[in-house]
């Protein structure tokens, strides 16, 4: 088995002969966006038909 890493006391490791997994994991996530006015788009898109 050859150590990848570690964080702490957490050891990151390989191995082709021992495979672990996770039992009743979840994932949460969450996203902010916004939308903006861009300033001089007209000239933006005079200077794409350049």
């Amino acid at each position: 088995m050859a150590i990848v890493g570690s964080l702490g006391d957490i050891v990151f490791s390989v191995s082709p002969k021992q495979v672990k997994t996770f039992d009743n994991m979840q994932w949460s996530s969450s996203m902010r966006y916004a939308t903006h006015n861009r300033h001089l788009k007209d000239l933006v898109r005079a200077k794409r038909r350049e």
